[in-house]
């Protein structure tokens, strides 16, 4: 765990992934689960108690997705291994500098059973080691009663039959990067209460070369008895 943690430290030191606008497809989960933005304050929450509900933005970097659950009228907390990333959050979002705190290194989350109504992962349990974000999903499982958001980079992304890498360019040197196939989408959900209500597939290509450019999976999970119809 210390191993991986340094080399987070280290890419957050080198200003990686600092990423001052929010994810397009977080933007349409909340959009579409949670509730719809009316003018530039107001929410109109799809169900009564999303309103004033706490949300955890999981392995939040600086912060840009615990902004936008702030922005959709829910009280955030964001998590993360990196110190570095933590102080960079709380510079850049003076406003919510109290909800950021450390992951610990045991990588328990230090919250409350189903504390949280809503959950984030944006592009964190793939860079991570593949049993290492099986726990972590089963503690979003444990912390949260509700909608969790989770993306997923694909196996045709992979170089190595393994599905999981150790990232070897200058961009997240060190760090983890784990790949998915159906087979290993299915098996991060095992021992969860988690059943997919929603997941999209996004391929990108670059055309002029005519090479794959990006391939995510994009799902949204829920732990709840019940769900609206949104």
């Amino acid at each position: 765990m210390e191993i991986y943690k340094n080399s987070w430290e280290a890419s957050y030191e080198r200003e990686e992934n600092h990423i001052f606008f929010p994810k397009e497809q977080c933007v349409k989960f909340l959009s579409r689960f949670i509730g719809k933005r009316i003018g530039r304050e107001g929410v109109d929450f799809y169900e009564h108690h999303f309103a004033g509900a706490q949300a955890l933005d999981f392995g939040c970097g600086i912060g840009t997705q615990t902004k936008l659950l702030a922005d959709f009228g829910l009280i955030p907390t964001g998590v993360d291994i990196s110190q570095t990333a933590l102080a960079k959050a709380q510079e850049v979002y003076p406003e919510i500098a109290d909800s950021f705190c450390l992951i610990p290194g045991n990588g328990k989350l230090a919250f409350a059973d189903n504390q949280f109504s809503v959950a984030i992962a944006e592009s964190v349990l793939d860079s991570m080691h593949y049993e290492v974000a099986k726990k972590s999903l089963s503690e979003l499982d444990r912390v949260t009663d509700g909608y969790v958001f989770i993306s997923l980079i694909g196996a045709p992304m992979s170089h190595s039959s393994s599905l999981e890498e150790q990232v070897q360019t200058s961009h997240e040197f060190g760090t983890i990067q784990s790949y998915f196939d159906k087979a290993k989408t299915a098996a991060l959900l095992e021992n969860t209460q988690f059943r997919i209500v929603y997941q999209n597939t996004v391929t990108d290509f670059n055309d002029l070369a005519g090479q794959l450019y990006d391939a995510r999976t994009f799902i949204v999970l829920s732990n709840r008895a019940t769900e609206s119809n949104v």
